[in-house]
C-alpha cells in the first residue's frame, strides 16, 4: 500500500550513469537506461520489510523461479544469487542446485516454459557461503525486451532431506510490488509441490540476483539486505538523510516518496531538499494522519518542480518535532559483493544525526540507502 500526500502513479526504476568500454555493452545498457528513465523515478526505488527465503526442496517437486525482462541482446554468462543455510533454512547435505534459464510460456500469467536455453549446476550449495555464482552453459543470445526465467531445481537423489533456501526481498505485495519495475518484468514464481504447477508469489517477494552477459552487461536486483535491526528514530534532534551526487544527466523532479512509519501520535514528518552547502531548495511537511503505523510509501509533492543537476550534490533530509516520532531503516546495496547491476542507486548513501549537526554514515559504511525515490518529469 502507498500512502500519498498527493495522488501519483508509481512507475519507473533508477539507473546511475556508468562508463562503458565495449560498444555493444554500452549500446545495450544505454537502451536499458532510456527504457527505465522513461518510467520516471530516480533513487533507491525498492521497498522491503526483511529478507524472505524459499526452500528448493524440502517438499518433493518444490521449485523457484525469477522472471525478468532481458535488458540486452547478448548471451548470458553467469548468475549470482543469495543462498540461505542453517537451522530452519536447510537440511542434510544441502542438496544440489541446478539453475535453468528458460523461455516464457507466452501465457497471460507468464510462467516458465519447459524450454531450457542454458543451465548450470551448484553441486554443493551449503559450501562457500551465501554469495553464490552459477556459470551458465548453452549461451543462447537473449533478445532485449523478451521475458525469461531463472529456475532453481534441486537435483539431489533425496531433495526432501537435502536442501537449501534462496533469499529474496520481502515486500508488501500489490501491483506493482516495486515502484521502479512492473510485476510482469520482475517477479518470483514457484512450484509449491510436485504436480501443483507454477504460481506467482503475489503476496510480496522481489528477486535478489545479478545476471551477467558475455559482453559484460548486467541486470537484476542488487539490494541484498534490509537493516530492520538498525531502525532509526526521526524525532527532535534525531534526523536522517540521503546525500547524493547526480550522475548521468539532469533530472527535473516533481515529488519525492520515502518509506517510513509513524511511531507517535502527533506532529508532521518534515521533508527537506537542500543543496550540499545546507541551503534549502524546498522544505515542507507530511501530516501525521496520512502516514501509517506500518512501514509504507508516503509521498511529498513539491510546490514547484526542481532540477537536480548532473555533477551537483544534494541532501534529502527527514526530520520531525519532538511531538512527532517516525522510524526508518535502510537497504544494503550489494555491489561490494558482486551484485553490481544498473538498478542499484550508486549516487548516494544513507546517513543519520543525533544532534542535527553531525552526520554519520549508517554503520560507518556508504553502502546503505534510504528507501526513497524522486518522480522525474520528462522534458
Amino acid at each position: 500500500m502507498v500512502l500519498m500526500f498527493a495522488v501519483l502513479p508509481l512507475l519507473g526504476c533508477s539507473i546511475a550513469g556508468e562508463q562503458e568500454t565495449d560498444e555493444a555493452q554500452a549500446a545495450n545498457l544505454q537502451n536499458a537506461k532510456q527504457a527505465v528513465d522513461s518510467r520516471g523515478v530516480y533513487g533507491a526505488a525498492w521497498g522491503a520489510n526483511s529478507l524472505r527465503n524459499f526452500e528448493v526442496g524440502k517438499v518433493a517437486g518444490k521449485q523457484l523461479a525469477y522472471r525478468f525482462r532481458a535488458a540486452a541482446s547478448a548471451a548470458p554468462h553467469s548468475v549470482r544469487f543469495y543462498v540461505k543455510t542453517g537451522a530452519g533454512y536447510s537440511a542434510g547435505t544441502g542438496g544440489s542446485l541446478r539453475m535453468e534459464l528458460r523461455s516464457d510460456d507466452g501465457s497471460a500469467e507468464h510462467m516458465p516454459s519447459n524450454t531450457v536455453l542454458a543451465s548450470g549446476l551448484l553441486a554443493n550449495p551449503s559450501a562457500g557461503g551465501w554469495n553464490q555464482v552459477v556459470m551458465l552453459e548453452g549461451k543462447p543470445t537473449l533478445q532485449a525486451g523478451a521475458l525469461y526465467h531463472l529456475v532453481f531445481l534441486n537435483t539431489d537423489a533425496d531433495p526432501v532431506a537435502n536442501y537449501v533456501s534462496v533469499n529474496t526481498l520481502d515486500n508488501d505485495g500489490g501491483n506493482p510490488m516495486q515502484p521502479g519495475v512492473s510485476n510482469e518484468d520482475l517477479a518470483v514464481n514457484r512450484v509449491a509441490q510436485a504436480g501443483s504447477g507454477w504460481s506467482c508469489v503475489c503476496d510480496g517477494a522481489t528477486p535478489i540476483f545479478s545476471l551477467t552477459y558475455s559482453n559484460g552487461a548486467s541486470q537484476g536486483q542488487g539490494y541484498i539486505d534490509v537493516k530492520k535491526s538498525g531502525t532509526l528514530p526521526i524525532s527532535g534532534s534525531n534526523q536522517v538523510r540521503e546525500i547524493f551526487k547526480v550522475t548521468g544527466r539532469d533530472r527535473m523532479v516533481s515529488r519525492v516518496t520515502i518509506r517510513s512509519r509513524r511511531a507517535g501520535t502527533a506532529g508532521p514528518l518534515t521533508v527537506r531538499l537542500e543543496r550540499d552547502d545546507g541551503s534549502a531548495i524546498e522544505e515542507g511537511a507530511v501530516p501525521a494522519a496520512v502516514i501509517s503505523m506500518n512501514h509504507t510509501w508516503v509521498t511529498y509533492e513539491f510546490s514547484a518542480r526542481h532540477r537536480l543537476e548532473k555533477g551537483l550534490t544534494y541532501r534529502l533530509v527527514l526530520k520531525a518535532t519532538a511531538e512527532g516520532t517516525y522510524e526508518i531503516y535502510p537497504l544494503q546495496e550489494g555491489s561490494n559483493y558482486g551484485f553490481t547491476v544498473p538498478g542499484n542507486f550508486r549516487d548516494g548513501r544513507f546517513q543519520y544525526s543525533t544532534d542535527g549537526a553531525t552526520w554519520l554514515d549508517f554503520q560507518g559504511n556508504p553502502v546503505y540507502d534510504m528507501q526513497f525515490y524522486f518522480t522525474v518529469i520528462t522534458p
